[in-house]
């Protein structure tokens, strides 16, 4: 009978540290901690304060002061090998003063999440995610409502493999400036925590912006993949994005699609980035002051991190629209710099004459050429001359020139090295892109 009671002890130690690393990870302050153990079954609270940057409930959004959730958690452990480990979790708005009201504006009492964890005799874990509709309240009258979600994680032993799938039907953020309503958001992902690894596929139905000022845009049939990779110390990262429509006004888009990558960022350089970041933003500061220390604190990362030669690469962009395609590719290097006494007098400087850019587009020619009185209402510039007229401008300078080689195309090549600006073959001042 002493062996229920040895395992509820050991899953104690275990659960009581992985706690104090998840609230450490999220920027959560831990306040209070119980774990009452018994022979098959043990029970745990834990009480953590998240800074006042959204409000969960209605009552709560006059308020200034941080507020409070509250975990609680129930274990049956049982006998093992021979049962497996059930955890029930429950994370709820803290009922107290100086805390979320209890009546958060859901029709589940305050709870805010429901996990249900099967451990496997392997020391495998398969958990299963539930949240209700909630609705949460941030600064200047914005609010939050979220339809809720269902999914699953599998956490192989010791932390060798993650898998997750998780779908939500619907989440809408109005403010005083207008709405965003994301709609059916699907995603799932393979993490392997210990190499570093994993692949993540993001898919979202639909995506609606509606401003005060501005024409309404719908994005619709959106998947979004991201695999990263480590070699040695470098961060090797690739990424795609597609979507299959996207309306702007009574104009029309699509399909569209994109290849990006990030190549050999130093990885115990962005850790440093991250790490202090997550510590600035744990001192809950006002935005102001929060954002001079991350500039000062950051700084030093952040040319570490460039003089690593840290690459970005569009292989391919492409963009349907009614007037023809939309296409282009983007390479952006940074070459080694020394960081010395005279990277200190004109770090600016050193910096600029370090990148290395490529960059080419083709463009339909239709876009420039048709008078305004001929443009149809489903062309791009026709509600927009200030940008037409921009392009058109770059026309004149030869930035944009036409294609030999595809009929009714502009084009442009352009390339940066050394600090010095080569457009179409030709080297051209800096400013003439800038003005």
């Amino acid at each position: 009978m002493t062996l229920p009671y040895w395992i509820g002890i050991e899953v104690e130690r275990h659960f009581t540290q992985g706690n104090q690393n998840l609230f450490n990870s999220v920027n959560l302050r831990l306040l209070e901690n119980t774990y009452q153990r018994g022979w098959f079954t043990s029970t745990a609270q834990s009480t953590v304060e998240v800074p006042n940057k959204f409000e969960i409930t209605e009552f709560a959004k006059n308020s200034s002061k941080n507020h409070r959730l509250i975990f609680e958690h129930k274990i049956e452990h049982g006998f093992q090998p021979l049962t497996k480990t059930l955890i029930h979790t429950t994370l709820r708005a803290s009922p107290g003063k100086r805390t979320i009201p209890q009546e958060v504006t859901n029709s589940n009492k305050g709870l805010l999440l429901d996990v249900l964890t099967t451990v496997q005799t392997n020391g495998d874990s398969v958990s299963a995610l539930k949240m209700p509709t909630i609705n949460i309240w941030g600064n200047q009258n914005a609010h939050l409502q979220w339809q809720g979600l269902q999914g699953e994680v599998f956490i192989q032993r010791n932390l060798t493999q993650i898998e997750t799938e998780i779908y939500s039907p619907q989440i809408q953020l109005e403010t005083t400036e207008g709405k965003i309503l994301i709609q059916d958001i699907l995603l799932t992902g393979t993490v392997q925590p210990t190499e570093i690894q994993g692949k993540g596929i993001l898919n979202l139905g639909k995506i609606r912006l509606a401003g005060q000022q501005e024409r309404p845009i719908q994005i619709e049939g959106i998947k979004l993949v991201g695999e990263n990779n480590i070699v040695a110390d470098y961060l090797a990262y690739q990424g795609q994005t597609e979507f299959q429509q996207i309306q702007v006004g009574a104009m029309k888009y699509g399909p569209s699609y994109s290849h990006f990558e990030f190549r050999h960022w130093h990885l115990p350089t962005l850790n440093q980035i991250k790490n202090t970041w997550a510590e600035i933003r744990r001192q809950n500061l006002a935005p102001e002051i929060e954002a001079k220390l991350a500039q000062i604190r950051l700084m030093p990362y952040a040319i570490t991190l460039l003089s690593q030669s840290p690459e970005l690469a569009v292989p391919h962009f492409k963009l349907n629209m009614p007037e023809g395609e939309l296409h282009g590719t983007l390479h952006a290097k940074m070459e080694p710099f020394e960081e010395g006494l005279s990277f200190l007098f004109n770090p600016q400087q050193m910096l600029f004459k370090a990148l290395n850019v490529r960059l080419e587009i083709s463009a339909p020619q239709i876009w420039l050429d048709k008078p305004d009185e001929e443009l149809s209402a489903k062309t791009t510039f026709h509600a927009n001359p200030t940008l037409r007229q921009y392009l058109r401008t770059w026309v004149e300078k030869g930035i944009l020139i036409l294609d030999d080689k595809q009929s009714n195309t502009y084009r442009s090549q352009m390339h940066l090295e050394r600090g010095i600006l080569q457009i179409n073959g030709q080297a051209v001042p800096l400013a003439i892109l800038l003005n």
